[in-house]
């Protein structure tokens, strides 16, 4: 088994088959991105493939060095890299956003997101989900990318609701919209509302839509 594992290998290894594919591009055409190091040589960005140039004998490979950068900026900048380049799922795409938002949970949203190179709203979605359940402090201002610290929006705290009796309204209203759809369109509707159920498991954006609107 090829290590491809470090202090900022922030992700689970890449599956065999996206390994083997990666590997088969290097054979043939070399190293095209840079592996990342700091100076103390610990891979920053570009495990796979120094383990593939390790594993074949390769040592002529471009790399950079980062130098004088704190332990934060060198998570920060792994996280970067692997929501930009790698094809994550969105489980581990919320979770690498997850992670700077318990490091850096005083950092504004936008600042945020611009380092991770994601949507300001996914970033402050990420935000009250793990404020509502305690995983990072309730902050009431930020510090942004200007270094200036701004005030967060009050509606952004967690509002306190019975979960439970939220989603029986829900059903409610959807019980009385389906009973006037002919029985030909309901596997439809299931089809959607599970389609639906995952988007709200992966913790991702949902849009806004008001009564009446279509995509």
């Amino acid at each position: 088994m090829i290590d491809a594992t470090g202090p900022y290998q922030l992700l689970d290894p890449l599956p065999p088959e996206d390994f083997a594919s990666l590997e088969a591009d290097i054979l043939e055409r070399g190293v095209l991105v840079p592996i990342e190091f700091d100076e103390d040589g610990n891979v920053l960005d570009g495990h796979h493939r120094l383990a593939i140039c390790r594993k074949h004998g390769i040592e002529d490979y471009p790399k950079i060095v980062r130098e004088g950068w704190t332990e934060e900026q060198k998570r920060t900048h792994s996280r970067r890299m692997n929501l930009a380049r790698r094809q994550l799922s969105r489980d581990q795409k919320r979770r690498l956003i997850e992670d700077e938002l318990r490091e850096t949970p005083t950092s504004s949203n936008r600042k945020i997101a611009k380092l991770l190179g994601v949507n300001h709203k996914t970033v402050a979605s990420a935000r009250s989900r793990l404020a509502a359940g305690g995983d990072i402090p309730h902050v009431t201002t930020v510090s942004g990318d200007d270094g200036k610290t701004y005030g967060l929006p009050t509606n952004s705290a967690p509002r306190e609701f019975n979960v439970t009796n939220e989603a029986e309204k829900v059903l409610q209203w959807l019980r009385h919209r389906v009973q006037a759809w002919p029985d030909v369109h309901r596997p439809e509707l299931a089809k959607a509302l599970r389609k639906f159920a995952g988007e709200i498991m992966s913790g991702e954006e949902i849009p806004h839509v008001t009564e009446g609107e279509t995509e």
